[in-house]
């Protein structure tokens, strides 16, 4: 009926998944009334069919949470979400799996710009309740123009998850397995959203998991970056935690910090067709974003009202460049800061930044983080108070 979930897994647990998805049906349709809705979808690793599989007391199970997207009819009916969040609780808590219900409105959808995720879910995704083809109808997702935009966000959200480890060295134990377990998988994802960035710029981007390993392993880039993303896809598909939890997690990260930063260097030289280094990297990309979808009135118009926002004064070479960060909105800003913070990069560039953070530390980590509680994912905050972080000013 929907095919297969995993890459790794066997028939058993194939079976497994698709009794929860049945359960899943039976729990959500009784709440979602026609007018409604459009279709609940399965997105992620399941709803391409690459999910992951762990082992867990000699038996296989899912090791990452299901993705479900309503796509509805109209939009903000905050009180269907909560009940459909409520409904399916007990199946989170029955099978230990987290279960996360996200919604937009399909004619919404239908007028978005061509991000990843959208490209990703139409070659990827499996109709649970309702239309099987309404995905399907979305072509314009199809032909493969992403933003480049979209892709260094992609980045720079995924490379957060290594400043966040940072963080989390920092401020806990790593006796606590389950810190180690989280900062592991932290890195995983970071180092697949590099790689899947660099076959972004390198024209070799795909949805599949599986032929973006096959893509990677042709490609003309560092012989040590394709290992360790090869080794972080075989991770997602099939999980094995003892391998990392047994090496020291600080060195660890201070030896992917560099070869990162190559990564991310490049991308944005493909990006800008530029050539950069760290030291003409500010000047260079907010000049670039000063010119960045002028063709589009809503762009410009967003542009113009930023300009009129108070922003910190910071010394940057350019006229262009200086009207470019005028015009840039917080979370913009972050994008672009990130290098110098996750990379400690320290040249000019580095009091400029602390302009912007609105710090003197010269340690970028917390005053990074902190405003992106604020304009990067708001969500955060809620990942600070689970683990009982504290970052020192108010957010």
């Amino acid at each position: 009926m929907w095919g297969k979930f995993t890459v790794r897994g066997s028939e058993s647990l194939e079976k497994k998944i698709t009794e929860i998805m049945h359960e899943v049906v039976a729990t959500l349709k009784p709440h979602l009334r026609e007018e409604y809705y459009v279709a609940l979808v399965l997105i992620g690793g399941y709803g391409r069919g690459e999910g992951g599989v762990e082992i867990q007391g000699g038996e296989e199970r899912p090791h990452n949470n299901f993705d479900f997207l309503l796509l509805t009819k109209g939009s903000g009916n905050h009180q269907l979400k909560s009940n459909l969040d409520k409904a399916i609780s007990p199946l989170i808590k029955k099978y230990d799996l987290g279960m996360d219900i996200g919604m937009i409105d399909y004619q919404k959808l239908k007028r978005s710009p061509r991000l990843v995720m959208w490209h990703d879910m139409y070659f990827g995704h499996k109709v649970i309740i309702g239309e099987p083809d309404c995905v399907r109808k979305l072509t314009k997702f199809a032909r493969g123009h992403i933003i480049p935009q979209d892709i260094a966000n992609l980045l720079v959200n995924r490379g957060t998850l290594l400043l966040i480890n940072e963080l989390l060295l920092q401020k806990c134990s790593t006796e606590n397995e389950v810190i180690r377990r989280l900062i592991v998988k932290h890195v995983v994802k970071a180092i697949i959203g590099y790689g899947d960035a660099l076959l972004f710029f390198n024209g070799a981007y795909s949805w599949s998991y599986c032929e973006k390993q096959q893509r990677m392993r042709t490609q003309d880039v560092d012989a040590d970056f394709k290992k360790l993303y090869d080794d972080m896809l075989e991770f997602r598909f099939f999980p094995q935690y003892d391998k990392y939890l047994q090496q020291d997690l600080h060195k660890w990260l201070e030896e992917l910090r560099p070869q990162l930063a190559k990564v991310h260097l490049y991308c944005e030289e493909k990006r800008f067709r530029r050539k950069l280094t760290w030291d003409n990297y500010l000047q260079i990309a907010f000049a670039h974003i000063c010119g960045e979808g002028l063709l589009s009135l809503r762009s410009t118009v967003k542009k113009l009202i930023y300009m009129t926002k108070k922003k910190p004064r910071i010394c940057l070479k350019g006229t262009i460049a200086r009207l470019g960060y005028k015009s840039c909105s917080p979370r913009q800003i972050l994008t672009i800061v990130f290098p110098i913070v996750a990379y400690h990069i320290q040249n000019d560039a580095t009091l400029v930044v602390q302009n912007i953070l609105h710090t003197q530390e010269q340690k970028l980590l917390e005053p990074y983080l902190r405003q992106w509680c604020i304009h990067g994912d708001t969500n955060f905050i809620h990942f600070l108070q689970r683990y009982d972080i504290d970052l020192g000013d108010k957010i």
